[in-house]
């Protein structure tokens, strides 16, 4: 979690993991791409990226494999 103007929002990374549980691939990848060109912080965003899907479930980790070899 994190704050923004007063509002505890989720972080960009873990809005993305969540998301994976509802998008198909494509739509997936559309979203990380707007979130790492938004931010300007892919390798950031990529680690943050890795460290919560460490717990997730094995649906988010088989989309973030099938992400890093396509």
């Amino acid at each position: 979690m994190m704050e923004i103007d007063g509002l505890a929002v989720t972080s960009p990374a873990r809005t993305w993991l969540d998301l994976a549980s509802v998008l198909d691939l494509d739509d997936l990848v559309v979203a990380g791409d707007f979130l790492v060109c938004g931010y300007n912080r892919s390798h950031r965003f990529i680690q943050q990226i890795r460290r919560l899907a460490r717990g997730r479930c094995r649906r988010n980790c088989r989309i973030l494999e099938g992400c890093r070899n396509a």
